[in-house]
């Protein structure tokens, strides 16, 4: 789903709606051990040890866009909460950031479902609507969505 407002773009892996808001999921098949500190991630592999960029980062800006864009629509009160999952089954997470939760793909569904309630049945069909009709619109590439500004 790429979301555009006011210039900047945004490419979100997925998108779930909910009546607990917006979930956008940033998904790395990363192997390993994965070690999460807030000043950057290492992830080691066959024993060799590497930096690499933190993907938190980029969650957030995707959540700037997204809730610039839904204000100027009048629903910049739909809480959005950003999450990292690793699909790669082997993984080993270690470490937390506060910014964001990262979890295994197949804890997301749990983690999704202990989320307060927090927008109307309404505003969570409106939501709904708003990224149907852009998937509808955007039919170029099969799966690709697009929201842009007004």
């Amino acid at each position: 789903m790429i979301v555009r407002s006011d210039g900047l773009s945004a490419e979100n892996d997925h998108v779930v709606i909910s009546s607990a808001g917006i979930i956008l999921v940033e998904t790395k098949n990363y192997g390993g051990t994965i070690y999460i500190r807030p000043n950057g991630w290492v992830r080691e592999k066959f024993g060799k040890k590497e930096g690499c960029d933190s993907p938190i980062a980029q969650s957030e800006r995707h959540k700037l866009v997204l809730e610039n864009f839904l204000t100027k629509r009048g629903l910049g009160q739909v809480p959005i909460y950003i999450v990292v999952a690793i699909s790669n089954s082997q993984a080993i997470i270690e470490g937390e950031d506060p910014r964001c939760p990262v979890m295994k793909s197949e804890n997301l569904p749990h983690w999704i479902r202990k989320l307060p309630t927090a927008i109307s049945e309404e505003q969570t069909n409106d939501l709904r609507n708003l990224f149907v009709l852009a998937k509808k619109k955007c039919s170029a590439k099969p799966g690709e969505a697009q929201l842009e500004s007004l």
